[in-house]
Parts: structure tokens; C-alpha cells; sequence
């Protein structure tokens, strides 16, 4: 969970374009103006704090969502009889934390408010608090019947007979927490209620439950036994699964390990059913699955290889992302959707994915080796595991969100004139990045596309006219497309080249006067010779010497239609040339260690090369 509260805290401290300080409380002025909002305090704050009852003269009414998040050496607050509400996350993983005080004058608490506050064991509300009371560590609605938090849950927790509903995030991180014994006063739990708590090893389920919420387990990976009594009317268990009331749907199996068969009456593998499932190392799924939701698979570690079934239609987002040991994965002709994501690609992580094969009869997508594409090869979706140099294929106009996230070991990458759009995340973490020839056909560059790669110091722009650069899909945020890469990193432009700024995300342009060839006049350069230097034939071959043989036939490389390039490295094409031998001038051989390379400077205006054997 802690990737996702992270990602709020950005939002919020990123949001406050209105705020004001006063000490270390920065806050808001309330649309009545007579009263303000706290939105934010440092988060390497420490020890005790006493919040004011009044700022700027005005009353504080309201403690907003995220305001003291991530304040990990906070021990104690007091908060004043003024406020009336409480934001959601507003404490979030304030893990020093080890009581507060709630006066009466609070009537609203937003989900999640004490979430990750692991020391928490004590909340007292005020006895003639209107909405809401407490038990220990247990925050509850004001007549016991919604636990909404209990934070600092530890060994073993009884809930109250009272309780009908478990809230959002109500034991979220509780990684202390063992055991819990769940009365049958409850009928719902709510969404991440005991996500993370990674002591917890058995829960019995009663038959009042009939609602459970998403990844409401997710992240227990000590979790082996899950027991639903017999007469519930929506849910069943197998061992560390569990399943709806029929055994259709898999909605969770958070202690999965080693190999596990899902049962054949599944035909759905539910939202985060094993994410972060670290020990699970392969998985059989039977003909009978027809849906995998998103994230059933994220961050689990260990698997190495799966095959989807020929039923399976759909694989949604964040499925697979994280699995950093999963090498191959087939995907049968019944795979329809695969789905892309705001924040988690299908396969993004993947970073030992080296195999994706897709049927050849698959009506929407096609692979390459590491690359997984559209039908036409014109989207490339996934290339999770590439490292060392990528050639892009030429059919590819557009490199999608996430493409290459985090593949550490990808060293360069050639793109070809035919792409146009390079969209969000699509290189972000490439570390081994070091430098990136962009062509003069790309038009747009994504939200966090180069973001964090961090040794990426050479940046070419080709296109005579700038390409637009960010912006975000999310308007609070600024386009952040070159953030966290080299401290050196310089983006050059060709001269004369107009539209470009004097920097993207801190990293300054520079119009540069070395030689630019769009990409295609220098889409390809020979990588073999067509005609390796045939030699006129004389009548008398002992009469031959060393110099007289190489009368050589020139050999034309056309750098503007067509052959192969190897590479380009700054402004130089790496040619690889191979060396052939012959007895006759008729029968040619040569073997693999007959292949040289050779780096061709670039000249502007210079289209034509070719090489020929010297003479005396």
C-alpha cells in the first residue's frame, strides 16, 4: 500500500497552489474566510506537537487529506476543540505515533485517517464526542457498529460483538497483528481492511459476512489458512484461498506459495488476487478461467514462467507488473484485451522477459522475441526484459506507456522513422541509458518517458521543429519527461531546428552544429557488402601478387533507401562488414570471426558512401 499512499502525498503537496505558512503549518483560508485548513506540515518533523486553535486570527476547522502523512517521527498530537473534521490519510503512516487525543468537536473522520500509524495503541475520543468513540486502540463509529481504524493492532485482536462493518484500511499495515477473531455481528469488509498485515497466518470468516471488499488480504503472505464457515451464503475457502459461495470467481489466495493449481470451477482470478505473493514460484490455470483482473499477479517475485489458457479473453492492467523473475509467457488466440494502465503497465517490471510468444492466429497482438505488439506491428505494447542493444521494428509508429519500465539493462535502442509518439513511462528507470537518438518523425514525447534514467546524458533530437514534450495527463502535475537523469545530461537539437525550449525538467537544450540526417537518410548502413571485392580474373593465377589482386569493384552503400544500420553512436553509423576468402575468385567462405565493425562519420549533405580495396 505504500506505493499508493506515496502517490496521493505527491498530489496533495503538488496541490496547493493557494497555500500559506505560518511556522511549520502550511495552510488554507476556508471559503467563509473566518476559518482555515491545515494542508501540510514537514514530514521530518519529530516529537510532540500541539496544533493551534487559531492561525492568522481564524479558527482551524479542518485538518486536510495527507496534511501530517509520512511524519514517521511524530509521538504525539494534540488537536484543539476547534476542529471539526478530519481528512482522509490525514496521519497516514505517522509510524512513531503512539496516542492522540480526538476532542468533541470533531464530527467528521476521513477514511484511512491513522492508516500505517503502527504505534498507535491508544485513541481517545471524547466521551460527548457526537459521531464517534473508542476502545483502546480501536477508533469506532459513536455506537460501536463501524470499526473504522485500528492502526496499532498487535498479537491478538477480539473485535467488539458491536461491530456490523470493518472500514477501509481499518488494520492496513498491522504487521504485528497475528490473529483476529471476527464476530457474527459483522456483515461487511471493507476495501484493504487487513491489507499488508504480514504476521497475520489464520482468519475464520463467519457466516454473517456477506460483503468482502478488493485486495481486503493482499500483501498477508503469511496468510495459509482462510476458513469460511460452511453456511455463509457468498464465500467458500480451499486452504489459503478464497472463493465466492460457488467456487467462479477467485477473489484472493494472499499465502500462496511454491506451485498452486487453481481450482477448474474458477473463471475469474479476482483484482490483486496474489499480488506480492513473493514465494509463489508457478501456477497452473485451468480451461475454465475466462478474465485475469488487474494486478492478480503484481510483485510476485518469484514466479518465473506461465502459460494463459486458451479461454482466458482478458488480462487487465498491472497484471503481471513487478514480476521481475518471470522470463516467458505464452499468450493463446483467445486473448483479446491486454490491458495498458495509469500507473502499472500489464507487464511493467518484467524486467527477465525475455520470451513472449503470442499464437500466430491471435486476432489483436504479435510478438518478437521480448517485444509484444499490436497485429500490425504498429503499437509496441510491452518490452519488459530488454537489455543490451534493441533495434525497434520498422512497422512500430507508436512506443506505448510503460513499454520499457525499469529495464535496468538496456544499454541503447535504435527507433526508426517510423515512430511518431513515445507515450508516458514508456523508458522510465532505464538506468543503463546512456544516450538516445530521438528521430525527426517522432511529434510527442510522454509524461516520465526518460524519467530516472539516470546515467542518460546525450538526448538528439532530429525534428527540425520540437516535438511537444510532456504534458502530463493529470493537469496538477507539470511534465516531468527528463526528470531524475544525468546530472550532465545536455537534449541537442539540430541548428536552425525551431520551437525547442532552453530546458525540459531541468535539463538545458543546446542547438547543436554537428551532422543531423533524419532518420531516413540514415535509416540503414550496410551491414554485409553485396559484392565482397570481386577481383578481375587474370589468366595466369601464379603470376598474382599481393597489391595486383585488389583491382577491387567498388562497393555503393546507399545510406538514403535501405540496407541494414547496425547502430548509430553520436554522429557515427557502427557498421558490421564481413570478411570473405577464396581460393578461385568463384567459391567464397568466411566464418564468424571474419565480421569487423567500422564507424562511418556522418557528413551532412554526404548520402552516398562506399568502400574499395587500395591499390598500388
Amino acid at each position: 500500500m505504500l506505493r499508493f499512499l506515496t502517490i496521493f502525498l505527491s498530489i496533495a503537496l503538488l496541490g496547493n497552489a493557494g497555500a500559506a505558512t505560518l511556522g511549520l503549518y502550511t495552510y488554507e483560508i476556508n471559503s467563509d474566510n473566518v476559518s482555515v485548513s491545515i494542508t501540510n506540515y514537514p514530514t521530518d518533523a519529530i516529537g510532540a506537537i500541539e496544533i493551534p486553535a487559531t492561525i492568522d486570527g481564524r479558527s482551524v476547522t479542518s485538518i486536510g487529506w495527507v496534511a501530517f502523512a509520512g511524519c514517521t517521527s511524530l509521538t504525539s498530537i494534540t488537536i484543539p476543540n476547534s476542529v471539526t473534521s478530519i481528512g482522509e490519510l490525514a496521519f497516514n503512516s505517522c509510524s512513531s505515533l503512539t496516542s492522540i487525543i480526538i476532542p468533541n468537536s470533531v464530527t467528521s473522520i476521513g477514511g484511512g485517517t491513522f492508516a500505517g500509524c503502527s504505534s498507535l495503541t491508544s485513541i481517545v475520543v471524547a466521551d460527548d464526542n457526537p459521531n464517534y468513540s473508542s476502545m483502546g486502540s480501536l477508533l469506532l463509529n459513536k455506537h460501536g457498529t463501524e470499526l473504522i481504524l485500528g492502526p496499532g493492532a498487535s498479537g491478538h485482536i477480539t473485535i467488539p460483538d458491536s461491530v456490523t462493518s470493518i472500514g477501509w484500511l481499518a488494520f492496513s499495515g498491522c504487521s504485528s497483528l497475528t490473529s483476529i477473531t471476527i464476530p457474527n455481528s459483522v456483515t461487511s469488509i471493507r476495501d484493504n481492511a487487513f491489507l499488508d498485515c504480514t504476521g497475520l497466518t489464520s482468519i475464520t470468516i463467519p457466516n454473517s459476512v456477506t460483503s468482502i471488499g478488493g485486495s481486503t488480504f493482499s500483501g498477508c503472505d503469511s496468510l495459509t489458512s482462510i476458513v469460511v464457515v460452511d453456511d455463509n451464503p457468498n464465500y467458500s475457502s480451499m486452504g489459503s484461498l478464497l472463493l465466492n459461495k460457488h467456487g467462479t470467481e477467485l477473489i484472493v489466495g494472499p499465502g500462496a506459495s511454491g506451485h498452486i493449481t487453481i481450482p477448474n470451477s474458477v473463471t475469474r482470478i479476482g483484482d490483486s488476487a496474489f499480488r506480492d505473493c513473493t514465494a509463489l514460484t508457478s501456477i497452473t490455470i485451468p480451461n475454465s478461467v475466462t478474465r485475469i483482473e488487474r494486478d492478480a499477479f503484481g510483485g510476485c517475485t518469484g514466479l518465473t514462467s506461465i502459460t494463459i489458457p486458451n479461454s482466458v479473453t482478458s488480462i487487465e492492467r498491472g497484471t503481471f507488473a513487478g514480476c521481475s523473475s518471470l522470463t516467458s509467457i505464452t499468450i493463446p488466440n483467445s486473448v483479446t484485451s491486454i490491458e495498458g494502465g495509469t500507473f502499472a503497465g500489464t507487464f511493467a517490471g518484467c524486467s527477465s522477459l525475455t520470451s513472449i510468444v503470442v499464437a500466430d492466429d491471435n486476432p489483436n497482438y504479435s510478438s518478437m522475441g521480448s517485444l509484444l505488439l499490436n497485429k500490425h506491428g504498429t503499437e509496441l505494447i510491452v518490452g519488459a526484459g530488454a537489455s543490451g542493444h534493441i533495434t525497434i521494428p520498422n512497422s512500430v509508429t507508436s512506443i506505448k506507456d510503460y513499454a520499457f519500465y525499469n529495464c535496468t539493462g538496456l544499454t541503447s535502442i535504435n527507433i526508426p522513422n517510423s515512430v511518431t509518439s513515445i507515450k508516458d513511462y514508456a523508458f522510465y528507470n532505464c538506468t543503463g541509458l546512456t544516450s538516445i537518438n530521438i528521430p525527426d518523425s517522432v511529434t510527442r514525447i510522454g509524461d516520465s518517458a526518460f524519467a530516472g534514467c539516470t546515467n542518460l546524458a546525450s538526448i538528439r533530437l532530429q525534428s527540425k521543429v520540437a516535438p511537444v514534450i510532456g504534458p502530463s495527463q493529470f493537469l496538477w502535475r507539470g511534465p516531468k519527461t527528463f526528470a531524475r537523469i544525468s546530472a550532465t545530461a545536455m537534449i541537442h537539437y539540430r541548428q536552425g531546428a525551431t520551437g525547442y525550449e532552453a530546458s525540459y525538467d531541468g535539463v538545458p537544450t543546446l542547438e547543436d552544429n554537428f551532422a543531423y540526417f533524419t532518420a531516413g537518410e540514415v535509416a540503414t548502413a550496410a551491414a554485409t557488402a553485396v559484392k565482397q571485392a570481386q577481383q578481375d580474373v587474370i589468366a595466369a593465377p601464379a603470376s598474382y601478387s599481393l597489391h595486383t589482386m585488389a583491382t577491387a569493384e567498388a562497393e555503393l552503400i546507399d545510406m538514403r533507401t535501405g540496407s541494414t544500420m547496425l547502430n548509430m553512436v553520436d554522429s557515427y553509423a557502427v557498421l558490421q562488414l564481413q570478411i570473405q576468402r577464396s581460393d578461385d575468385l568463384n567459391t567464397w567462405t568466411s566464418s564468424s570471426d571474419d565480421l569487423i565493425e567500422v564507424k562511418l562519420p556522418m557528413q551532412q549533405g554526404k548520402g552516398f558512401y562506399r568502400f574499395a580495396m587500395p591499390q598500388e
